[in-house]
């Protein structure tokens, strides 16, 4: 929310529109992603790419995407903006967090920006699991990081589709 945020307050007017979701219930079996996927369906022309934060607040480490050979080019620009965050590039077999499953079963792409989880299970819904305990120098990370990758998909002039689905279509 706080990158989306970042982004308007920029001022940037993106080629495509970005959606921050919110769900709910994935430790009981993903419902809210499921409902969401189900209810846009017919949609799913429109959802080109998704990321997942659902592993805290710790740094953002990797970055991995899952695009054809041709669009390399525009993921090694998007590394080079990317670096300077202390972030090195992945593989490109990048897979869904959790809850974009449903949207990736249903042919979105998605990306990966690894966090640093080290910590995650110490106080992960407990008593405990509060702002206080984020480092703001990590979250600001991730919030750069997370402006970043929106802010460059949503300008991106190509024609993004996860290589299996491109093949498909060929056929």
């Amino acid at each position: 929310m706080a990158a989306a945020s970042l982004i308007k307050k920029a001022g940037f007017k993106p080629r495509r529109s970005l959606r921050v979701i919110l769900w709910a219930n994935e430790e009981q079996g993903l419902k809210g992603a499921f409902s969401y996927a189900k209810n846009n369906k017919e949609k799913m022309d429109s959802m080109i790419v998704g990321a997942e934060s659902d592993f805290g607040a710790g740094r953002i480490y990797r970055f991995s995407s899952l695009v054809e050979t041709k669009d390399l080019p525009f993921i090694e620009q998007m590394q080079d903006m990317l670096e300077p965050l202390g972030i090195a590039r992945g593989n490109n077999k990048a897979t869904p967090g959790p809850d974009l499953i449903p949207l990736y079963e249903q042919g979105m792409m998605v990306f990966r920006l690894h966090q640093d989880g080290t910590d995650y299970f110490d106080l992960h819904h407990t008593a405990d699991d509060t702002l206080d305990k984020v480092d703001p120098k990590a979250l600001a990370q991730n919030v750069a990081a997370y402006a970043v990758y929106a802010m460059m998909m949503a300008q991106y002039q190509g024609d993004l589709k996860r290589p299996e689905i491109a093949k498909q279509k060929q056929h």
